[in-house]
């Protein structure tokens, strides 16, 4: 797979069919036909069982389709360049852990402007303190404040893509509001493509499209007219 600019991803008949314990019975996702353009802001909604995180999986590579295929700028996803599509795409779960060590050696001194502007867009200028080498960076913070430093370190990994699976449900209601407000468009700005899985309807102007699942099967997907990408 050549190595260009994101342009979209494109689901084709893309099916999953696994053994689910909390219902007892198996869970099919339904086939998918789907295009995810470069610079859209994508919100997936939908009840627990509804198939948006079994989606989200596929979407990030982190489950293979049980049929149908997974197209990255017009060209299948096969075994020969999965990695290379999985490398495009930074991801923040629900249930994301933070590492003590630095294993991806980011440049986490103080000199880093790029770092302090990251800081400063998530507002842990007074929690988070770089130091002069590679320290990682305080993770004895709240749940919320935890999911703020995981978007640091996605930022620095530089990914053309954006996956974030509920990542405001445990922020405050203020900086809920500055995200979805403001850390978004900071995105969109910089020519990120953001998929968000979230319950938060209040927010839904501020998405290029809202997709809808219920019963493993997108039941909606509306387009936001009044959005302009970058």
């Amino acid at each position: 797979m050549p190595d260009v600019p994101f342009e979209s991803i494109r689901f084709e008949a893309v099916s999953f069919l696994y053994a689910s314990r909390e219902f007892g019975q198996p869970f099919l996702l339904e086939p998918i036909d789907l295009l995810i353009r470069r610079g859209e802001i994508v919100f997936i909604t939908g009840g627990n069982g509804s198939g948006k995180s079994t989606f989200g999986y596929l979407l990030t590579g982190l489950y293979r389709p049980g049929a149908g295929s997974i197209y990255l700028n017009g060209s299948e996803v096969t075994e020969d360049n999965h990695s290379s599509y999985r490398d495009l795409i930074a991801a923040i779960f629900s249930d994301n852990y933070l590492f003590s060590e630095n294993y991806d050696e980011f440049d986490l001194a103080n000199s880093n402007l790029q770092l302090l502007e990251f800081i400063e867009l998530l507002q842990m200028t007074h929690i988070l303190k770089p130091d002069k080498g590679k320290t990682p960076l305080d993770k004895n913070l709240s749940r919320g404040q935890q999911k703020r430093l995981a978007l640091i370190y996605a930022l620095l990994e530089n990914k053309q893509i954006i996956f974030m699976d509920e990542w405001a449900a445990e922020q405050d209601p203020r900086f809920r509001a500055y995200f979805y407000g403001t850390v978004l468009q900071k995105l969109k700005e910089m020519g990120k493509t953001v998929i968000l899985i979230t319950h938060d309807d209040d927010y839904y102007t501020y998405a290029s499209r809202v997709i809808k699942f219920n019963y493993g099967r997108i039941v909606a997907d509306i387009h936001n007219e009044t959005f302009q990408p970058v």
